[in-house]
């Protein structure tokens, strides 16, 4: 039966559409194959390699913080490691959530409905506890449930515990250091973690003889540090003595080898145990912070030698130099007073050390000048870094001498109207104990990479800050301030010792001038004059009641760790029979 010429057209049409569709799926298969086999080759091939190989990280081991011990060289640990398991599950795995939780509860310490909780987390990893005790872990596997598990994990751990803690700082739970030396090294300290690479079969088990990619763990550097235990025990248990019996909200002491700049011991209290530190609530945090190098106060009068070191030098004025002291001078529309409010006459500049003399200093800074004295307050290392490498130090704050009132001039001479840290105190004297020349402090005497070599710390000098003979006579005065001054009761039988006390006003909280009731006591020395071995800072926070000086209060505590160290170095009496 012949077609009509319509239905012939109809049929022709049909074919030209499904030839047209043909092409065109065609054409769609070959750009997709295009794009899947060009374009998108690289990360198909990746793909297809990482279901057929396996990777593992392999963690680094963080680097030991050791002390030395001065008699025989052994390495004491203040920071190491310790393996604690952690208890995990996958509970996806897990039949009966229920009961799995009521047999965990009892020996995780935890609830049964907060482990429930955790469950419905995911289905894959959940963690319940870290650092479990080894009859925990026992306990955990002799339970038997499927899904739930223990596996070992390394720790940061101080065995010492509070002992210099405001040193070592803290590891947190991501493993980054925090604070001290652990947050200023973290990067060195933490290594670097390596991985594991190899063939693996359809069910996802390693190919014995498959290929295999090792690329090893660099573990952390270990630090050696300059503080001697047995001595940063000591200061620590007086430190705290003297911060009790003197009701002071805090305090601190700093121990340095002069000639070196090596830091023997640094004490603060309060302190924390930093193998606890997440117990601190955030309102506490602040105890953390190193307070001998991040806490910014006004020094009062131990401030006064470096001014009368720095104008010896600039020959403004010498030892026997005077002037007359009335127990006031008029700055403007200030007036400066003396400590005692009494006038001390005609006064040379070692007796304006002796009577420790606020007048006598304003005296002196006004023979320097505001430019000179900014000058030598940069000079002795103050408004910079002291190059301790701690985290969080601080640079102090002393304003630009063009910013100064002619009464920030006068105040600068017994130090007050500027903030420095005790470490800043203890540098800046270094270069009077030291023949005139500036010491870097420095805490870490050595450094082990993990290859063996070892960087050794050795002493720097900064610069010189004023000359050989001048940091002999300072030395002389301070002696005679301890002699013969205020300071009187800092003497020690048999040897001679420079040094200065010190009582500063503190700044009220509103801004407005200086809280009468608060006090920051210290005292600064170092000796025995002719050959020092030390240098220390007592300095006490706030202390408590109505006798509250730096003779009374920090005078005490330098004077038995000042015997203590003394005895310690077996350093024979140089004076009398």
């Amino acid at each position: 039966m012949k077609q009509s010429y319509r239905e012939r057209s109809a049929q022709k049409r049909r074919l030209s559409f499904l030839g047209l569709l043909l092409v065109v799926l065609a054409g769609l298969v070959v750009a997709k194959l295009f794009y899947l086999q060009v374009l998108r080759h690289s990360y198909y091939l990746a793909f297809a390699e990482n279901q057929h190989w396996m990777k593992r990280d392999i963690p680094a081991e963080r680097g030991k913080i050791y002390v030395k011990d001065p008699e025989t060289g052994g390495l004491y640990p203040l920071a190491t490691n310790i393996q604690k398991d952690l208890c995990y599950t996958v509970p996806g795995r897990i039949k009966d959530p229920d009961y799995a939780a009521e047999k965990l509860a009892p020996l995780l310490k935890m609830k049964k409905q907060d482990i429930l909780k955790e469950f419905e987390k995911s289905k894959y990893y959940v963690p319940l506890k870290h650092k479990l005790t080894e009859k925990q872990s026992e306990k955990i596997q002799n339970l038997g449930i499927e899904g739930v598990m223990v596996t070992p994990e390394s720790w940061r751990y101080y065995p010492e515990k509070k002992l210099a803690s405001h040193i070592l700082g803290y590891v947190d739970w991501d493993g980054k250091g925090r604070y001290g030396l652990e947050g200023y090294f973290n990067g060195s300290l933490k290594g670097k973690p390596g991985f594991l690479e190899a063939e693996k079969d359809q069910g996802g088990q390693l190919i014995s003889i498959g290929n295999l990619n090792l690329d090893p763990p660099k573990n952390g550097d270990d630090l050696i540090l300059t503080i001697d235990r047995t001595v940063q025990y000591e200061i620590e248990k007086r430190l705290k003595e003297g911060v009790q019996k003197f009701g002071a909200t805090g305090g601190s002491i700093v121990v340095m080898n002069p000639k070196s700049g090596a830091i023997i011991a640094m004490a603060n209290y309060p302190n924390f145990n930093p193998n606890t530190y997440y117990k601190k609530k955030q309102e506490d945090y602040w105890v953390f912070n190193n307070p001998a190098i991040n806490d910014v106060y006004e020094p009062g009068s131990i401030f006064k030698p470096v001014i009368m070191a720095s104008a010896i030098n600039e020959d403004k004025v010498n030892p026997t130099t005077t002037h007359k002291c009335s127990g006031y001078v008029r700055i403007g529309a200030n007036i400066v007073r003396t400590s005692d409010l009494r006038g001390h006459g005609t006064e040379a500049m070692t007796q304006i050390l002796e009577n420790s003399c606020n007048v006598g200093m304003a005296f002196v800074t006004g023979k320097m000048g505001k430019g000179l004295t900014y000058d030598y307050l940069n000079r002795f290392g103050f408004n910079n870094d002291t190059g301790i490498r701690l985290h969080t130090e601080n640079r102090g704050n002393i304003r630009n001498s063009d910013e100064w009132a002619d009464i920030d001039l006068a105040t600068s001479g017994f130090g007050q109207g500027l903030g420095v840290t005790s470490l800043q105190m203890v540098t800046s004297f270094s270069a009077l104990a030291n023949e005139g020349n500036l010491i870097q402090p420095y805490i870490v005497e050595e450094i082990i990479h993990s290859d063996g070599s070892k960087e050794k710390r050795k002493p720097k000098v900064v610069r010189q800050v004023v000359e050989k003979d001048v940091a002999q006579t300072i030395s002389a005065m301070l002696v005679s301030a301890v002699e013969n001054g205020v300071a009187n009761p800092a003497k020690l039988d048999g040897y001679y010792i420079a040094g200065k006390t010190g009582t500063a006003q503190v700044a009220a909280e509103n801004g407005d001038g200086y809280d009468s009731n608060k006090r920051i006591t210290s005292f600064i020395g170092y000796g025995p004059v002719d050959n020092p071995r030390f240098i220390i800072l007592v300095k006490f926070d706030i202390p408590y009641g109505g006798d509250v000086w730096g003779v009374t209060t920090a005078v005490p505590v330098y004077k038995e760790v000042a015997k203590y160290l003394l005895n310690y170095y077996r350093v024979p009496p140089s004076v009398g029979g």
